[in-house]
């Protein structure tokens, strides 16, 4: 079972930046007697301070003491008994929460999502209650999936507005020009009346001319 801290802030430069514990090395480290995990804790951050009897960053407190209103001690059940490796574990739910307060879910990597609901396993599975957080990344992911649907439709309703507002484009145009090709038809049908009524008026003429010629004719 892997768990990594990397969710945390990454501005914070306390080594748990880059710790990354692994619960079945904890558990060996536990078993040998020249390890002790709270020494470690203290070389490795002197500044922690001692909430509800867990050592962490003073930033943290009111993040810990918000969940345990909420939730109760969260790490009672756990698996582990050392506070400071309880408190580390502590550490990577407040890291979570911290990074869920303070990015809006549309911005969330999927990779990272992942990646949080995995460890929130992880934590669940060394007896951390955190259900209520699993289920709000599990909401999360939902969010984020009906999200991209109603993206990738809104997208495709875009290009169909797009392909019509340019074919209705395409259409005026095609109508612009029937109508100027319409009113060259009508000038032409107009120009070839015109020449048809005049041709008629000469024929009518060389009829005439053609009787008084006979007529002429006739009595000379």
């Amino acid at each position: 079972m892997y768990i990594s801290l990397s969710v945390c802030d990454q501005k914070d430069e306390h080594p748990s930046q880059s710790l990354s514990l692994n619960l079945t090395e904890m558990a060996k480290m536990l078993d040998d007697d020249s390890y002790d995990p709270d020494e470690v804790g203290s070389a490795l951050d002197s500044a922690l301070v001692t909430i509800n009897g867990y050592r962490m960053k003073p930033k943290l407190a009111p993040l810990l003491r918000a969940i345990f209103s909420k939730h109760n001690d969260i790490a009672k059940g756990s698996s582990f008994q050392s506070i400071s490796i309880r408190s580390s574990l502590l550490e990577i739910v407040f890291c979570i929460c911290q990074k869920l307060q303070h990015i809006e879910f549309t911005h969330i990597i999927p990779d990272e999502l992942k990646s949080m609901i995995d460890i929130v396993g992880d934590l669940k599975s060394a007896n951390l209650e955190v259900g209520w957080l699993h289920q709000r990344l599990d909401e999360i992911s939902e969010a984020m999936r009906l999200f991209m649907g109603y993206s990738t439709l809104n997208e495709a309703k875009t290009k169909i507005i797009e392909v019509t507002e340019r074919e209705e484009k395409e259409l005026e145009g095609y109508k612009a020009e029937m109508l100027m090709l319409q009113e060259k038809i009508c000038s032409v049908e107009d120009k070839l009346a015109a020449t048809k009524a005049r041709a008629e008026k000469l024929n009518e003429k060389n009829k005439k001319k053609q009787i008084h010629l006979s007529v002429y004719c006739y009595f000379s």
